[in-house]
Protein backbone atom coordinates (compact mmCIF):
# COMPACT_ATOMS: atom_id res chain seq x y z
CA UNK A 1 0.00 0.00 0.00
CA UNK A 2 1.88 2.83 -1.53
CA UNK A 3 1.12 6.55 0.58
CA UNK A 4 -0.87 8.47 -2.10
CA UNK A 5 -2.59 11.35 -0.43
CA UNK A 6 -1.52 14.01 2.18
CA UNK A 7 -3.34 15.02 5.01
CA UNK A 8 -4.00 17.96 7.64
CA UNK A 9 -2.21 17.00 10.48
CA UNK A 10 0.82 15.44 8.32
CA UNK A 11 -0.66 12.05 8.03
CA UNK A 12 -0.84 9.78 4.81
CA UNK A 13 -3.85 8.24 3.24
CA UNK A 14 -2.88 5.79 0.48
CA UNK A 15 -3.91 4.99 -2.36
CA UNK A 16 -5.65 1.84 -3.75
CA UNK A 17 -5.32 -1.03 -1.81
CA UNK A 18 -6.88 -4.81 -1.47
CA UNK A 19 -7.66 -4.14 2.10
CA UNK A 20 -7.93 -6.60 5.48
CA UNK A 21 -10.85 -8.24 7.36
CA UNK A 22 -10.81 -7.18 10.80
CA UNK A 23 -11.07 -10.31 12.61
CA UNK A 24 -12.30 -9.94 16.61
CA UNK A 25 -12.59 -12.97 18.74
CA UNK A 26 -15.42 -12.70 21.10
CA UNK A 27 -16.40 -14.73 24.41
CA UNK A 28 -18.59 -17.60 24.33
CA UNK A 29 -21.90 -17.21 25.44
CA UNK A 30 -22.44 -18.43 28.91
CA UNK A 31 -25.68 -19.86 30.34
CA UNK A 32 -27.75 -17.74 32.55
CA UNK A 33 -27.57 -18.07 36.10
CA UNK A 34 -30.39 -20.39 38.05
CA UNK A 35 -32.67 -17.56 39.86
CA UNK A 36 -32.34 -17.45 43.63
CA UNK A 37 -35.34 -19.23 45.98
CA UNK A 38 -37.93 -16.75 45.99
CA UNK A 39 -36.94 -14.06 49.32
CA UNK A 40 -32.77 -14.71 49.12
CA UNK A 41 -31.01 -12.02 47.52
CA UNK A 42 -28.80 -13.62 45.16
CA UNK A 43 -25.14 -14.66 45.63
CA UNK A 44 -22.69 -12.43 45.22
CA UNK A 45 -19.63 -13.50 42.94
CA UNK A 46 -15.86 -12.77 43.55
CA UNK A 47 -13.98 -10.20 41.65
CA UNK A 48 -12.27 -12.12 38.72
CA UNK A 49 -7.89 -12.14 39.12
CA UNK A 50 -6.58 -10.78 36.19
CA UNK A 51 -4.53 -12.55 34.83
CA UNK A 52 -1.24 -11.45 32.71
CA UNK A 53 -1.77 -11.84 28.74
CA UNK A 54 1.53 -13.78 27.78
CA UNK A 55 0.93 -12.62 23.85
CA UNK A 56 2.13 -9.03 24.96
CA UNK A 57 5.23 -8.38 23.38
CA UNK A 58 7.92 -7.42 25.11
CA UNK A 59 10.00 -3.87 24.39
CA UNK A 60 11.91 -3.62 21.65
CA UNK A 61 15.95 -3.54 21.80
CA UNK A 62 16.83 0.11 22.54
CA UNK A 63 13.33 1.32 23.55
CA UNK A 64 13.15 3.95 25.52
CA UNK A 65 11.13 5.63 28.22
CA UNK A 66 9.94 8.89 27.43
CA UNK A 67 10.47 11.26 29.57
CA UNK A 68 7.61 12.48 31.98
CA UNK A 69 6.11 16.23 31.80
CA UNK A 70 4.04 18.03 34.15
CA UNK A 71 1.23 19.70 32.66
CA UNK A 72 -1.24 22.15 34.05
CA UNK A 73 -4.57 21.63 32.62
CA UNK A 74 -7.50 24.06 33.42
CA UNK A 75 -10.96 23.41 33.75
CA UNK A 76 -10.31 19.46 33.66
CA UNK A 77 -9.02 16.61 34.48
CA UNK A 78 -8.85 13.88 32.33
CA UNK A 79 -8.04 10.63 34.38
CA UNK A 80 -7.29 7.66 31.93
CA UNK A 81 -7.35 4.04 33.17
CA UNK A 82 -4.29 2.04 31.88
CA UNK A 83 -5.60 -1.03 30.35
CA UNK A 84 -2.53 -2.55 29.38
CA UNK A 85 -0.91 -3.48 26.08
CA UNK A 86 -3.72 -5.56 24.71
CA UNK A 87 -6.61 -3.39 22.72
CA UNK A 88 -10.16 -4.31 24.43
CA UNK A 89 -12.09 -4.42 20.85
CA UNK A 90 -15.92 -3.98 20.45
CA UNK A 91 -18.02 -3.80 16.93
CA UNK A 92 -21.90 -3.38 18.24
CA UNK A 93 -23.91 -0.75 20.12
CA UNK A 94 -23.85 2.87 19.44
CA UNK A 95 -22.92 4.38 23.23
CA UNK A 96 -21.17 7.66 21.87
CA UNK A 97 -17.83 6.64 22.38
CA UNK A 98 -16.99 5.10 19.38
CA UNK A 99 -18.25 2.04 19.21
CA UNK A 100 -20.82 2.34 16.11
CA UNK A 101 -21.82 0.03 13.98
CA UNK A 102 -18.65 0.07 11.42
CA UNK A 103 -15.80 0.90 14.18
CA UNK A 104 -14.27 0.14 17.19
CA UNK A 105 -12.57 1.45 19.61
CA UNK A 106 -9.10 0.73 21.72
CA UNK A 107 -8.47 2.21 25.00
CA UNK A 108 -4.77 1.27 24.80
CA UNK A 109 -2.47 3.19 27.53
CA UNK A 110 -2.60 6.37 26.33
CA UNK A 111 -3.08 10.18 27.92
CA UNK A 112 -4.05 12.36 25.37
CA UNK A 113 -3.55 11.31 21.93
CA UNK A 114 -2.85 14.01 19.64
CA UNK A 115 -1.44 12.87 16.19
CA UNK A 116 -1.40 10.07 14.16
CA UNK A 117 0.22 8.56 11.18
CA UNK A 118 -0.34 5.44 9.43
CA UNK A 119 0.77 3.06 6.53
CA UNK A 120 0.76 -0.44 6.11
CA UNK A 121 3.83 -1.14 8.31
CA UNK A 122 2.00 0.60 11.56
CA UNK A 123 0.05 3.20 13.32
CA UNK A 124 2.03 6.05 15.24
CA UNK A 125 0.69 8.03 17.59
CA UNK A 126 1.56 11.42 19.91
CA UNK A 127 0.58 12.07 22.94
CA UNK A 128 0.57 15.58 24.07
CA UNK A 129 0.81 14.71 27.50
CA UNK A 130 3.93 12.59 27.80
CA UNK A 131 7.20 12.91 25.39
CA UNK A 132 6.03 9.61 24.13
CA UNK A 133 5.46 7.69 20.42
CA UNK A 134 3.27 4.54 20.27
CA UNK A 135 3.59 2.41 17.33
CA UNK A 136 0.19 -0.01 17.11
CA UNK A 137 -1.16 -2.44 14.42
CA UNK A 138 -2.78 -0.83 12.30
CA UNK A 139 -5.72 -3.52 12.11
CA UNK A 140 -6.38 -4.12 15.60
CA UNK A 141 -4.65 -1.36 17.07
CA UNK A 142 -2.76 -3.16 19.36
CA UNK A 143 0.03 -1.45 21.22
CA UNK A 144 3.85 -3.16 19.39
CA UNK A 145 5.79 -0.22 20.93
CA UNK A 146 6.78 2.70 22.64
CA UNK A 147 10.08 5.08 21.85
CA UNK A 148 10.95 7.86 23.99
CA UNK A 149 11.31 11.79 22.20
CA UNK A 150 12.84 14.96 23.42
CA UNK A 151 9.70 17.08 23.26
CA UNK A 152 6.21 16.21 23.04
CA UNK A 153 4.62 15.67 19.69
CA UNK A 154 2.38 17.92 17.60
CA UNK A 155 2.44 16.28 14.39
CA UNK A 156 3.72 13.68 13.06
CA UNK A 157 4.63 12.39 8.58
CA UNK A 158 6.19 9.84 6.99
CA UNK A 159 8.58 9.76 4.16
CA UNK A 160 9.72 7.08 1.44
CA UNK A 161 12.87 6.45 3.19
CA UNK A 162 11.61 4.60 6.22
CA UNK A 163 11.32 7.37 8.47
CA UNK A 164 8.84 9.17 10.30
CA UNK A 165 9.23 13.31 11.13
CA UNK A 166 7.51 14.72 14.56
CA UNK A 167 7.01 18.44 14.88
CA UNK A 168 6.98 19.66 18.67
CA UNK A 169 5.19 21.92 20.97
CA UNK A 170 8.37 24.33 21.95
CA UNK A 171 10.94 23.30 19.62
CA UNK A 172 12.69 24.71 16.82
CA UNK A 173 13.44 20.87 15.34
CA UNK A 174 12.07 17.97 14.21
CA UNK A 175 12.79 14.80 15.22
CA UNK A 176 13.19 12.02 12.96
CA UNK A 177 12.50 8.35 13.60
CA UNK A 178 13.99 5.49 12.07
CA UNK A 179 10.78 3.23 11.23
CA UNK A 180 12.19 0.45 11.18
CA UNK A 181 13.95 -0.05 15.05
CA UNK A 182 11.61 2.82 16.34
CA UNK A 183 14.09 4.95 17.35
CA UNK A 184 14.83 8.79 17.60
CA UNK A 185 17.78 9.32 14.84
CA UNK A 186 17.80 12.51 14.90
CA UNK A 187 17.11 16.38 15.27
CA UNK A 188 17.24 19.05 12.45
CA UNK A 189 16.30 22.72 12.71
CA UNK A 190 13.65 24.06 11.15
CA UNK A 191 12.85 27.09 13.09
CA UNK A 192 10.12 27.27 15.15
CA UNK A 193 6.57 28.46 15.50
CA UNK A 194 5.55 25.15 13.94
CA UNK A 195 2.08 25.13 12.52
CA UNK A 196 1.59 21.70 10.54
CA UNK A 197 3.55 19.35 8.79
CA UNK A 198 3.27 17.18 5.83
CA UNK A 199 5.47 14.59 3.43
CA UNK A 200 5.69 13.40 -0.28
CA UNK A 201 8.54 11.36 -1.03
CA UNK A 202 11.69 12.46 0.42
CA UNK A 203 10.28 16.08 1.35
CA UNK A 204 9.35 17.19 4.68
CA UNK A 205 6.71 20.33 4.79
CA UNK A 206 6.35 22.30 8.00
CA UNK A 207 4.51 25.60 7.98
CA UNK A 208 5.35 28.42 9.92
CA UNK A 209 3.33 31.14 11.65
CA UNK A 210 6.03 34.06 13.04
CA UNK A 211 3.33 36.69 14.24
CA UNK A 212 0.90 36.61 10.84
CA UNK A 213 3.92 36.43 8.83
CA UNK A 214 3.85 32.68 6.83
CA UNK A 215 6.49 30.50 5.28
CA UNK A 216 6.17 26.78 4.30
CA UNK A 217 9.76 24.97 5.34
CA UNK A 218 11.28 22.03 3.01
CA UNK A 219 13.29 19.58 4.54
CA UNK A 220 15.27 16.99 1.91
CA UNK A 221 14.76 13.47 4.61
CA UNK A 222 17.67 12.11 2.99
CA UNK A 223 20.62 15.12 3.66
CA UNK A 224 18.39 15.88 7.07
CA UNK A 225 19.14 19.28 5.89
CA UNK A 226 16.92 22.25 5.03
CA UNK A 227 16.55 22.71 1.50
CA UNK A 228 13.75 25.91 1.18
CA UNK A 229 11.96 28.37 3.27
CA UNK A 230 9.16 29.88 0.56
CA UNK A 231 6.73 32.71 1.47
CA UNK A 232 3.22 31.97 1.65
CA UNK A 233 -0.09 33.98 2.68
CA UNK A 234 -0.85 35.45 6.17
CA UNK A 235 -0.79 33.09 9.14
CA UNK A 236 -0.12 29.88 7.66
CA UNK A 237 -2.05 26.71 9.71
CA UNK A 238 -2.14 23.59 7.84
CA UNK A 239 -0.16 21.75 4.43
CA UNK A 240 -1.03 18.99 2.51
CA UNK A 241 1.49 18.04 -0.17
CA UNK A 242 1.36 15.32 -2.81
CA UNK A 243 3.91 14.26 -5.49
CA UNK A 244 2.98 17.07 -7.93
CA UNK A 245 1.52 19.65 -5.77
CA UNK A 246 2.07 21.28 -1.92
CA UNK A 247 -0.79 23.28 -0.54
CA UNK A 248 -1.04 25.62 2.49
CA UNK A 249 -4.41 26.98 4.23
CA UNK A 250 -3.56 30.46 5.37
CA UNK A 251 -5.85 31.24 8.35
CA UNK A 252 -4.84 35.16 7.88
CA UNK A 253 -5.92 35.93 4.54
CA UNK A 254 -8.51 33.21 3.52
CA UNK A 255 -6.34 31.74 0.96
CA UNK A 256 -5.06 28.35 -0.19
CA UNK A 257 -1.41 28.67 -1.73
CA UNK A 258 -0.50 26.37 -4.06
CA UNK A 259 3.53 25.41 -4.43
CA UNK A 260 4.49 23.32 -7.43
CA UNK A 261 7.68 21.39 -5.55
CA UNK A 262 9.42 21.15 -8.51
CA UNK A 263 10.59 24.87 -8.68
CA UNK A 264 9.69 25.28 -5.51
CA UNK A 265 7.46 28.61 -6.53
CA UNK A 266 4.23 29.84 -5.75
CA UNK A 267 1.89 29.41 -8.77
CA UNK A 268 -1.40 30.14 -7.02
CA UNK A 269 -3.62 31.78 -4.14
CA UNK A 270 -6.91 30.58 -4.72
CA UNK A 271 -9.93 32.30 -2.48
CA UNK A 272 -11.72 30.58 -0.46
CA UNK A 273 -13.75 32.89 1.45
CA UNK A 274 -13.83 32.60 5.35
CA UNK A 275 -10.51 31.61 7.22
CA UNK A 276 -9.51 27.83 6.48
CA UNK A 277 -7.98 25.68 9.10
CA UNK A 278 -7.18 22.38 7.82
CA UNK A 279 -6.70 20.69 4.75
CA UNK A 280 -5.99 17.50 2.11
CA UNK A 281 -5.12 16.77 -0.99
CA UNK A 282 -5.46 13.79 -3.76
CA UNK A 283 -5.15 13.70 -7.01
CA UNK A 284 -8.55 15.17 -8.05
CA UNK A 285 -9.54 16.86 -5.03
CA UNK A 286 -8.27 19.47 -2.77
CA UNK A 287 -10.41 19.25 0.51
CA UNK A 288 -9.97 22.49 2.34
CA UNK A 289 -11.73 22.87 6.45
CA UNK A 290 -13.10 26.77 7.70
CA UNK A 291 -13.75 25.76 10.83
CA UNK A 292 -15.50 29.49 11.48
CA UNK A 293 -17.36 28.90 8.65
CA UNK A 294 -18.51 25.24 9.08
CA UNK A 295 -17.91 24.19 5.96
CA UNK A 296 -15.79 22.18 3.65
CA UNK A 297 -15.08 23.27 -0.15
CA UNK A 298 -13.28 21.20 -2.53
CA UNK A 299 -11.08 22.87 -5.05
CA UNK A 300 -10.09 21.42 -8.71
CA UNK A 301 -6.35 21.08 -8.78
CA UNK A 302 -6.57 20.91 -12.38
CA UNK A 303 -8.21 24.58 -12.71
CA UNK A 304 -7.58 25.82 -8.71
CA UNK A 305 -11.11 26.43 -8.96
CA UNK A 306 -13.78 26.26 -6.11
CA UNK A 307 -16.44 23.23 -7.18
CA UNK A 308 -18.25 22.29 -4.72
CA UNK A 309 -18.99 23.62 -0.81
CA UNK A 310 -20.50 21.25 1.70
CA UNK A 311 -22.08 23.57 4.11
CA UNK A 312 -22.55 22.11 7.66
CA UNK A 313 -25.04 22.30 10.47
CA UNK A 314 -24.57 24.63 12.84
CA UNK A 315 -23.51 22.86 15.83
CA UNK A 316 -20.91 20.94 14.13
CA UNK A 317 -17.12 21.96 15.03
CA UNK A 318 -15.18 20.87 11.75
CA UNK A 319 -11.32 20.17 12.86
CA UNK A 320 -8.82 18.20 10.92
CA UNK A 321 -9.49 16.40 6.99
CA UNK A 322 -8.01 13.19 5.93
CA UNK A 323 -9.16 11.77 2.22
CA UNK A 324 -8.15 9.13 0.18
CA UNK A 325 -9.81 9.44 -3.50
CA UNK A 326 -13.33 7.79 -2.77
CA UNK A 327 -14.26 10.00 0.57
CA UNK A 328 -13.28 12.77 2.59
CA UNK A 329 -13.46 12.14 6.62
CA UNK A 330 -13.60 15.57 8.61
CA UNK A 331 -13.61 15.40 12.05
CA UNK A 332 -16.29 17.48 14.34
CA UNK A 333 -15.17 18.44 17.73
CA UNK A 334 -17.96 19.34 19.38
CA UNK A 335 -20.21 16.51 18.47
CA UNK A 336 -17.26 13.42 18.92
CA UNK A 337 -17.82 12.19 15.24
CA UNK A 338 -16.65 11.83 11.95
CA UNK A 339 -18.24 12.95 9.18
CA UNK A 340 -17.92 11.33 5.79
CA UNK A 341 -18.55 12.92 2.44
CA UNK A 342 -18.93 11.16 -0.86
CA UNK A 343 -16.68 12.80 -3.70
CA UNK A 344 -19.45 11.73 -6.03
CA UNK A 345 -22.14 13.80 -4.49
CA UNK A 346 -19.83 16.77 -2.17
CA UNK A 347 -22.71 15.53 0.47
CA UNK A 348 -21.95 14.84 3.78
CA UNK A 349 -23.28 10.45 4.01
CA UNK A 350 -23.01 9.21 7.45
CA UNK A 351 -22.11 10.85 10.84
CA UNK A 352 -20.07 8.59 12.87
CA UNK A 353 -19.71 8.52 16.87
CA UNK A 354 -15.66 8.52 17.98
CA UNK A 355 -15.08 9.10 21.52
CA UNK A 356 -14.76 12.79 22.83
CA UNK A 357 -12.63 15.12 21.71
CA UNK A 358 -11.15 13.98 18.60
CA UNK A 359 -7.79 16.21 17.25
CA UNK A 360 -6.51 13.65 15.04
CA UNK A 361 -7.35 11.78 11.65
CA UNK A 362 -5.54 9.62 9.29
CA UNK A 363 -7.07 7.20 6.44
CA UNK A 364 -6.31 5.01 4.04
CA UNK A 365 -8.45 2.75 1.66
CA UNK A 366 -9.05 0.19 4.26
CA UNK A 367 -8.45 1.64 7.47
CA UNK A 368 -9.45 5.30 9.09
CA UNK A 369 -7.71 6.06 12.45
CA UNK A 370 -8.85 8.79 14.79
CA UNK A 371 -7.30 10.09 17.75
CA UNK A 372 -9.66 10.89 20.97
CA UNK A 373 -7.52 13.44 23.01
CA UNK A 374 -10.63 13.71 25.86
CA UNK A 375 -11.03 9.92 25.51
CA UNK A 376 -7.50 8.98 25.55
CA UNK A 377 -8.18 6.23 22.88
CA UNK A 378 -8.59 5.83 19.20
CA UNK A 379 -11.25 4.65 17.48
CA UNK A 380 -11.04 2.48 14.25
CA UNK A 381 -13.97 3.24 11.20
CA UNK A 382 -13.73 0.53 8.09
CA UNK A 383 -14.64 2.89 5.22
CA UNK A 384 -16.21 -0.50 3.41
CA UNK A 385 -19.24 -0.43 6.55
CA UNK A 386 -19.98 3.38 5.09
CA UNK A 387 -20.09 2.72 1.30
Amino acid sequence: MAPAAALADGTHAAGADTGETVTVATPAPQPPASPPPAGESPPTSPSPTPTPDPASPAPAAGEEKGRGRVLLVVAAVVVVLALGVGAIVALTGDDGGGDAAGTFETPADFGTPTAVALDDEGLWVTDSSETILYRLDPTTGEQVTETGINNVGTGMALTDDGAGWITGDDTADLIRIDLATNEDTNQVEVGDEQQSISAAGTDVWVTRDRGGTGSVVRLDAVALALAIEIEVGATPNAVAATDDVVWVTNGGDGTVTRIDPDTNEVIAAVEVGAPPSAIAAVEDAVWVVSKEARSVVRIDPETNEIVATVELDGDIAPGAVAATTSTAWVLDGAGSQVLRIDPETDEVTDTIAVGDEPLGIAATDTDVWVANAGAGTLTHIDPAAFT
